[in-house]
């Protein structure tokens, strides 16, 4: 309540709920409300393709693609952003000096001799050296890692 205060918006609860209990109605069950939702949060629609039959896991239903439609946004920094505002670009892989993998998670370090290495996030975080330990993103980036067929990636690596 004290948000819509600050903003010059006395209401008691009640009402508050009731309106709440609207909006999603209207939201839930409108085209009306559905478009509003989807701009406002900025999706692209995308309906289901024509020569597609959709089957719904929980009520096994069937529906033809005309009748689906699939939403797709991005959540940038917390901020929606539509999809078609996003251009993707590969990051150049480069060769680490340790272990040899060709990887987009290598970073160029200075060692304490002076000379400058590839080194991939595996190697860093797993370093006896404090330092280039602190230059990687830990374990978490290895596990994080949309590249699951690299050796170092957790899932990856199966026992025989």
């Amino acid at each position: 309540m004290a948000k819509l205060e600050s903003l010059g918006i006395y209401q008691d609860c009640d009402t508050t709920s009731v309106v709440v209990a609207a909006v999603l109605d209207w939201v839930l069950k409108t085209n009306d409300g559905k478009e509003y939702f989807v701009n406002l949060f900025g999706f692209d629609w995308e309906e289901g393709a024509s020569d597609c039959k959709y089957r719904i896991a929980d009520t096994n239903e069937e529906v033809p693609g005309r009748q689906i439609y699939f939403l797709k946004t991005a959540v940038v920094k917390g901020r929606f952003v539509p999809p078609l505002y996003i251009d993707e670009y590969r990051i150049e892989k480069e060769q680490c000096g340790d272990c040899g993998v060709s990887s987009h998670c290598t970073r160029k370090i200075i060692k304490k001799d002076g000379n400058q290495v590839n080194m991939c996030n595996y190697c860093l975080a797993h370093s006896s050296d404090k330092v280039l330990v602190d230059t990687s993103g830990g374990t978490k980036e290895c596990e994080c890692c949309t590249v699951n067929r690299c050796q170092h990636h957790p899932h990856f690596r199966v026992n025989f």
